[in-house]
């Protein structure tokens, strides 16, 4: 997850990435960013109606869904009853993002794009923040359109004392450490440099993180069948 402003949340182990700008604006208000690999099967939309019922987000995004959009509405319904949504079908046949949220907070949409929604988000006692949620690109060169419209997002809408959230899966690591093979090759570090300059850009900062650095142990086989 990043930032720009320092913003208390709540953050479930299956977000991938939640930046925020600094500085001294709290937010409460619980939020998630789910990267659920295809959210076609039964069991999934099980998965996430159970933890939206215990862990009681008022907002959110479920990323790289893969489902065709005649299928969307009753997915959705059955997995976030009487929660809002929208989505990025007009930009990518298969929506790769979509933003949900409760009852509690309204929602207005500012920036729709392949790889990222932009939208203003006020809580119903009346806190305010900027939220980009993010599935970015698995190739580099698309990828840099990604993080010109960050730059673009942070010049036309972030405001002095406004937090800004932009999370999701950005494909892309901010340190070697981050990756699971250790060591990067030269394509590999260029996007990573290439992020870490949209970071930088963009004033965002890497919020902490709980729970295991890598979501999938089991490098030499198929991890969508243990995630």
């Amino acid at each position: 997850m990043l930032g720009t402003r320092k913003i208390k949340l709540r953050v479930p182990r299956t977000r991938k990435q939640i930046m925020s700008p600094q500085g001294d604006t709290n937010v409460m208000i619980s939020l998630f960013a789910w990267n659920t690999r295809g959210f076609n099967k039964m069991r999934k939309q099980t998965a996430i109606r159970s933890w939206i019922q215990s862990a009681k987000p008022s907002f959110g995004c479920l990323i790289e869904t893969r489902v065709r959009e005649e299928n969307s509405v009753s997915i959705l319904n059955s997995a976030l009853p009487n929660w809002n949504f929208l989505t990025n079908y007009d930009h990518h046949r298969l929506a790769k993002i979509w933003v949900c949220w409760a009852g509690d907070v309204s929602v207005t949409l500012l920036f729709k794009s392949a790889q990222c929604v932009t939208v203003w988000v006020t809580s119903d006692t009346g806190k305010q923040f900027l939220c980009s949620c993010v599935y970015a690109s698995n190739f580099e060169v698309d990828r840099q359109y990604l993080w010109s419209e960050m730059s673009y997002i942070k010049a036309q809408y972030v405001l002095t004392g406004v937090p800004w959230i932009v999370m999701g899966d950005f494909n892309e690591t901010l340190a070697s450490s981050e990756h699971s093979r250790g060591t990067l090759s030269s394509a590999n570090l260029r996007g990573m440099q290439a992020f870490q300059s949209a970071v930088a850009t963009c004033n965002l900062t890497d919020l902490p993180s709980l729970g295991p650095t890598f979501t999938c142990p089991c490098y030499h086989r198929d991890c969508s069948k243990s995630v």
